[in-house]
């Protein structure tokens, strides 16, 4: 990597610490996904106990996120609207970490859904991919965005793109958002492991 740090139009610069920990957040959270899941047969893959979903449907949300990410949001930073000068970067960069924190807790914006909501139909699963689809277009997807964090011309805190529940995201929140959202889900899928019932 190299050791110079990513310039933005706005002449504002993302420490090579920063891009760091987001790299370094990204590989966490997908290596936690993947201990969750390991050596899980069919009826573990496909059984809904409480949840709306089953794990197999988590992680195919997992990978259409990221597939959103690289293929849509990433190509819309480089054009996107820069965000308001009163925003607070770094209350908003709390924000989106809270997302890992306690999954009962509605981390959201006032007036915006709740991401304990319906996802959105274009990451929602559709029961398209197998659960080993799923990981390896979840794993593509996440090597991509860690590219993208690397190599990104995009000015990485300047422009914005909504999310439905936290509000306009810079590409950088966006990186964190989605290494946070995979943790939530992580979590998800270890509570639906410890349910009695669950098959062993």
């Amino acid at each position: 990597m190299s050791d110079c740090p990513v310039q933005t139009t706005s002449q504002e610069v993302l420490s090579e610490a920063e891009i760091e920990m987001a790299l370094a957040y990204l590989e966490i959270a997908a290596y936690g996904l993947a201990e969750s899941v390991r050596g899980l047969a069919q009826p573990q893959w496909t059984l809904k106990p409480r949840s709306p979903w089953s794990i197999a449907e988590i992680v195919e949300h997992l990978a259409r996120l990221e597939e959103l990410f690289v293929g849509r949001i990433a190509l819309r930073l480089i054009d996107a609207p820069a965000g308001s000068a009163d925003r607070d970067r770094e209350e908003t960069d709390a924000l989106v970490r809270s997302v890992a924190s306690d999954r009962s807790a509605r981390v959201v914006l006032p007036g915006r859904v709740s991401l304990a909501d319906d996802a959105p139909s274009q990451i929602a699963p559709r029961g398209e991919w197998g659960p080993e689809e799923s990981m390896r277009c979840f794993r593509d997807g996440r090597t991509r965005t860690a590219d993208f964090l690397r190599t990104s011309s995009a000015d990485l805190r300047g422009h914005v793109v909504e999310h439905p529940a936290l509000g306009a995201l810079d590409g950088y929140q966006w990186v964190l958002f989605l290494a946070a959202h995979s943790v939530r889900h992580t979590k998800q899928i270890l509570e639906a492991k410890a349910e009695p019932g669950f098959p062993v």
